[in-house]
């Protein structure tokens, strides 16, 4: 498969199936976009609007380099099945660090460069096997306006018929458009992160960051566990293997201490003292989840 600069649409899904083909071989399955088309231009179904980040007062003092590869959780295995179509649509969350808005470049962003300058640059970021924690570290809108010097002017040019458009599917807000070229890649990380994402400081962690990396990486980076509950839940939304759901709910029950359970919709059940738990069942939109009470020493 190549990227196409002349009918394409790159966003951060798209660029995983390329880079899994290309580059690496990769088990995994990466979601398959669906797309839906508005005059002459092609855009990915729109990602969830709602953003719900985990925020701290500053950004960790660490190495987001070398010391990560080395602690990769080596014991998981494929999140999904390869062999079917285990809802790839779905499975996209698991691989965005960003909502639509940011992981998605339009065509008519991409052709104010060099075709060939572009497909380079598109190649040169890794698999999807190593999970970005950075904005800077993927293909998305505000690492190809700054790797190719784009103005603001002649974003807001290309992206006339995305600026404040009624179809939501595509919009692009003026003011979104603002934070992208204010630089700022703490205020674009929390502004823009999926709400599958964790957000510390200018970092930011999507699930396959979650599931591909060790419990010590967690501590290492203040992901705390607290952190690990909020976004479990949505976790559950994945179409993960049997074997992958285990393994995963295991790793997150260890980190948290809690029993976390990634079937259907996670719940949790503390391993300390379950008797002394109450549990309510909801209906909340049809979807069930459980609330936990907070257990008095």
């Amino acid at each position: 498969m190549r990227a196409s600069i002349k009918k394409f649409v790159i966003s951060i899904t798209a660029l995983t199936t390329l880079l899994t083909l290309a580059a690496c071989g990769n088990s995994q399955n990466t979601p398959v976009e669906e797309q839906s088309k508005s005059s002459n231009s092609e855009v990915i179904t729109e990602m969830p609007e709602e953003q719900k980040t985990i925020n701290t007062e500053k950004s960790p003092s660490i190495d987001n380099s070398a010391e990560i590869s080395s602690s990769l959780d080596n014991q998981m295995p494929p999140p999904f099945d390869e062999n079917t179509d285990s809802g790839s649509d779905a499975n996209s969350g698991f691989y965005q660090p960003c909502n639509r808005i940011l992981d998605n470049v339009p065509t008519e962003l991409l052709r104010l460069r060099d075709e060939n300058e572009v497909n380079d640059w598109i190649k040169s970021f890794s698999s999807i096997a190593n999970a970005p924690d950075s904005i800077d570290e993927y293909v998305n809108i505000y690492s190809f306006v700054t790797r190719f010097d784009i103005t603001k002017k002649e974003a807001e040019t290309a992206l006339a018929y995305y600026i404040d458009s009624d179809d939501k599917m595509i919009s692009i807000s003026s003011e979104q458009l603002d934070i992208i070229f204010s630089g700022d890649i703490k205020a674009i990380t929390q502004s823009f992160a999926s709400e599958y994402s964790i957000v510390i400081g200018e970092f930011v962690y999507c699930p396959n960051w979650i599931y591909t990396h060790s419990v010590d990486d967690y501590k290492r980076l203040g992901i705390t566990a607290e952190a690990i509950e909020v976004r479990a839940d949505l976790y559950a939304d994945f179409y993960f293997t049997d074997e992958a759901r285990t393994a995963f709910s295991d790793k997150l029950s260890d980190y948290t201490g809690k029993d976390v359970k990634l079937n259907n919709k996670a719940s949790f059940v503390s391993t300390k003292d379950t008797t002394a738990i109450k549990e309510d069942s909801l209906i909340v939109d049809d979807e069930p989840y459980s609330e936990i009470e907070d257990i008095e020493e």
